[in-house]
Order: structure tokens, then C-alpha cells, then sequence
């Protein structure tokens, strides 16, 4: 994940908002309806019942897409 801002990481922790935009491949500063398409093209991709032949993998993506949207 790359940090666009200063600031971005604190406590070794990066901040949430820059959490969730590296997870959806997002600049600092994209409103609300650019994360919202990102996460829901990310959804689509490893989403259990869209994917012929889903993967642990492909799951636990899903799974920590859906929590980090939350």
C-alpha cells in the first residue's frame, strides 16, 4: 500500500482511509462514489456466488474487502 499523504501512517498503523483506499487501488482524496464502484467491481471478482469456481483465496479476499467496506 502506498501512502499519498504525510501523516498517512500512524502509531505503525496506517490510517483507515488510506487502509481501505490501497486495498481498492484508490488516491487519497477519491470521494465517496469512486470507493463505492471500486468496492463493488473488487466484490464482483471474488465474490463466492459470482465465481464459477471460487477459491479460499478468492474467499478470504472477499472477506477482507467486506470488512474493510464496512
Amino acid at each position: 500500500v502506498s501512502v499519498h499523504r504525510a501523516g498517512g501512517i500512524k502509531g505503525g498503523r496506517l490510517d483507515p482511509y488510506v487502509e481501505l483506499l490501497g486495498l481498492f487501488d484508490l488516491r487519497v482524496g477519491a470521494d465517496l462514489h469512486a470507493i463505492k464502484v471500486a468496492f463493488r467491481n473488487s466484490v464482483k471478482e471474488c465474490h463466492p456466488d459470482l465465481t464459477p469456481n471460487p477459491t479460499p483465496e478468492k474467499t478470504a479476499k472477499f472477506i477482507e474487502l467486506k470488512e474493510a467496506y464496512e
